[in-house]
């Protein structure tokens, strides 16, 4: 295991709760602390302090050195983070190989879509699948601003290789993974640990508190659209590799509906009560950094 000194841990948590105290931080501050904190995050498992370092980093070239809402709810994430983070974990063992596929589908005239994935072996045989569709007279696609946007493609994939990834996690979490998307965007989200809009942050975030606990870390590749699997399953679409047996589309039609709960939760969908919600930062600041781990 690589961890971090309690030494620097504790120098640390002083910085952060000096900080916290004063309520400011000036540039040079700011960038200090940021250089400290990059350094000791590399000794943590997960990639959730990038999300508190990118804050930083906002700050030090924002215009005052005032500390905002999400930069103290980042600041005393990061606090929490030294004192409960999992160290890293070098393993000298073989591991077995994941591989991992997720899609999602949806037409903006009808508002109908699903989310498909597919779990492969490193034999090459698919030993799960799951697929199933969003119902096009629930509220679900409007909470993801479907009412907002051309499209919510984007959200969308995103959720499908969040799921993929959380909902196979016992399976996979000691092997080598890699994940397959067709979709560049959130291939990219993924790999940067940050996304695009309120919701697609929400799961990012809800991704990386997984990784974090479960000390998993994906490789995450592009597939051709043509040649990704869960293309199937997402469209309710048969396929030769995917047998009827291995299918686990209810259990993971749960894990979805666990997460769209989350998201409620949260405050960052954008349909209640059977109207539009504009959002502002205000309006979420007291939930922001809560965790959804328990969903």
């Amino acid at each position: 295991m690589i961890e971090n000194t309690e030494q620097r841990k504790l120098e640390l948590k002083e910085l952060l709760q000096a900080a916290l105290d004063r309520g400011t931080l000036t540039r040079p501050e700011a960038l200090v602390l940021r250089g400290k904190l990059g350094f000791a995050d590399s000794f943590v498992h997960g990639r959730l302090g990038i999300l508190v370092l990118s804050k930083l980093i906002e700050h030090a070239y924002g215009a005052q050195k005032q500390i905002d809402e999400s930069l103290r709810d980042a600041l005393r994430f990061m606090l929490e983070r030294l004192n409960s983070g999992k160290p890293r974990v070098v393993r000298a063992h073989r591991l077995a190989q994941w591989y991992i596929y997720s899609d999602a589908s949806y037409e903006q005239g009808n508002k109908t879509g699903g989310i498909g994935g597919v779990l492969v072996n490193e034999q090459g045989e698919c030993v799960s699948w799951f697929g199933f569709s969003v119902d096009s007279k629930s509220k679900t696609w409007l909470e993801l601003g479907a009412s907002a946007k051309d499209t919510i493609i984007y959200e969308l994939e995103l959720f499908a290789g969040v799921l993929a990834l959380k909902f196979w996690n016992s399976k996979i979490s000691c092997g080598l993974q890699v994940w397959f998307g067709d979709n560049e965007a959130v291939r990219f989200s993924l790999i940067k640990g940050s996304a695009e809009g309120d919701v697609a942050q929400t799961l990012m975030r809800i991704h990386l508190e997984h990784e974090a606990l479960n000390s998993s870390q994906a490789w995450f590749a592009r597939v051709p659209t043509e040649a990704n699997i869960s293309d199937f399953p997402s469209r309710g679409e048969a396929h030769p590799m995917l047998k009827p047996k291995l299918s686990e589309s209810l259990p993971a039609k749960d894990s979805f509906d666990d997460i769209m709960q989350c998201l409620r939760y949260l405050g960052v969908l954008a349909f209640e009560g059977g109207q539009a919600v504009h959002r502002t930062p205000m309006s979420r600041k007291r939930k922001r950094g809560r965790s959804c781990l328990a969903l």
